[in-house]
């Protein structure tokens, strides 16, 4: 009898030793991190093993540790326990509709001495994002309170997403937890955690570098700028999200629970190849061991797209385990705009119809025919110093050449010019080719990129090499120029 008062004693002297320890973990971000842990197991996990892991009790009271965690735990509804006395996380509802969430930034990320001064929110829902707020924190006890209040009010039951660095988001749970101590299951997300995952050869451990990654540009300006920065790359992270057939929470959570590493050793080509890869626009080739092409896509950023071949989506999507299933060796072909890239992809799909290609035929869009029109299309060229010149008439012609900046050899294209006035004078546009079908598709989607000549205007050669030759001297992709 004395032995067992003896260990409730120890026990609850144990207790109350910890106590402020508790106090401490539980105000920063010791739930979510338990939430997350809980997510990405597959079976139920002990109190006892929580405990360990979470709070660092070791070779203790195995009965005062498991009434520790449990009294923890039992606080917070997301938690659930099993008949077993285990504990897992409350499914996640979620439906078959495109995310819902709040997006979240918190300046200044980080000081000598962390003061959060602002925190900018934004709703996305329905591809877009709505009800932006800026809130100022105040750290009078009553204002802060109503800040947290209104903060908790407005992000509800959504998940929050933060770019992943800093204390953005233990200062954010924080908060929430500052206005309701017991607040209901609410998913984080961070965004460099998904890039890396998606794209693992990626390296990024800035803000700054995130944006570069995303939208090829820095943070700058102010707290407002800085945050229509953040939604931009927010947006690119849900297009390669969609890219990668993930629409749903419980997609994405398989995503980031997701940690078997690839095995390049049944390969031709490393882990280096990928991080090595251009950013570029191009066309890439795979082929199996016996040297059969398997497979021919294009890419906008040739870098980011043969990294999803080897992340944890490819684990999710049949058509792309199969492809890695049969992938020994690729190639990759530069090109200087995603519409070369597409036409360049038709062109090797047609030659060696490759089994793993779904698509093998373009079909025609009649929608589209009012842009049929002849005209000289401008390009950036891979090649340096040169310009991608596209003669295009919707009578099944298409013609890609290499222009010289300097326009010295502008007139070796006179044939193309004779060609392309002869076709207009002479066609029928009954018969619509796939390459016609797939310039005039990404005409229709990519105007404000395309610059070109309308031929329906210009009456002789000499005219159409002039215009060539004056707008390759003077080329600026970024600059919309269109001569009629």
């Amino acid at each position: 009898m004395s032995c067992l008062i003896c260990t409730i004693i120890k026990a609850n002297n144990y207790i109350e030793k910890i106590k402020k320890n508790l106090l401490f973990l539980m105000q920063n971000d010791l739930i979510e991190k338990i939430s997350n842990y809980l997510m990405e197991q597959p079976q139920p996990v002990s109190a006892f093993e929580l405990a360990e892991r979470f709070l660092k009790l070791q070779k203790t009271n195995l009965i005062a540790t498991e009434k520790i965690m449990t009294a923890i735990l039992q606080k917070h509804p997301q938690f659930s326990q099993t008949e077993t006395g285990w504990w897992t996380i409350k499914e996640i509802k979620t439906d078959s509709e495109l995310f819902r969430f709040v997006i979240c930034k918190i300046f200044p990320e980080t000081t000598p001495r962390f003061r959060m001064f602002s925190i900018s929110l934004a709703t996305f829902n329905k591809d877009t994002f709505c009800d932006t707020m800026c809130y100022r924190v105040d750290y009078d006890a009553e204002k802060l309170l109503e800040l947290c209040r209104q903060v908790e009010n407005y992000v509800g039951n959504l998940p929050v997403f933060f770019d992943g660095f800093g204390n953005q988001r233990s200062n954010f749970s924080w908060l929430l937890s500052y206005a309701a101590p017991r607040h209901t299951n609410r998913p984080f997300f961070s965004l460099v955690k998904i890039v890396k995952k998606l794209l693992p050869t990626s390296h990024i451990t800035s803000p700054d570098e995130l944006s570069s990654f995303l939208l090829g540009t820095y943070q700058t300006g102010g707290a407002d700028v800085q945050f229509e920065n953040y939604k931009k790359q927010v947006l690119q992270i849900i297009e390669l999200l969609r890219e990668n057939g993930i629409t749903r929470l419980d997609s994405l959570h398989l995503l980031l629970s997701a940690s078997a590493p690839v095995d390049f050793s049944q390969y031709a080509f490393d882990e280096n190849f990928l991080s090595r890869a251009p950013t570029c626009p191009g066309v890439y080739v795979m082929q199996d061991k016996a040297g059969q092409i398997i497979y021919v896509g294009k890419a906008v950023n040739l870098k980011r797209r043969l990294s999803t071949y080897f992340s944890a989506v490819a684990d999710l999507d049949e058509k792309l385990k199969k492809i890695r299933q049969n992938l020994y060796d690729m190639q990759i072909i530069h090109c200087g705009s995603e519409l070369e890239a597409l036409l360049l992809e038709h062109d090797y799909i047609q030659k060696y119809r490759p089994h793993l290609n779904s698509q093998v035929d373009v079909h025609t869009r009649q929608n589209l025919v009012r842009e049929r029109y002849p005209q000289i299309l401008f390009l950036p060229s891979a090649a340096e110093n040169k310009i991608k010149v596209i003669f295009f008439h919707p009578a099944n012609h298409v013609i890609l050449r290499d222009v010289n900046r300097d326009g010295s050899n502008v007139l070796e294209l006179k044939q193309d010019v004779e060609a392309l006035l002869d076709i207009s004078a002479h066609s029928s546009e009954n018969e619509v080719s796939a390459k016609t079908e797939i310039l005039t598709s990404w005409l229709s989607q990519n105007s404000d990129h395309a610059n070109s000549i309308d031929m329906r205007s210009v009456t002789s050669v000499r005219e159409a090499l002039r215009l060539v030759r004056e707008y390759v001297m003077n080329f600026d992709p970024c600059v919309k120029h269109i001569f009629l």
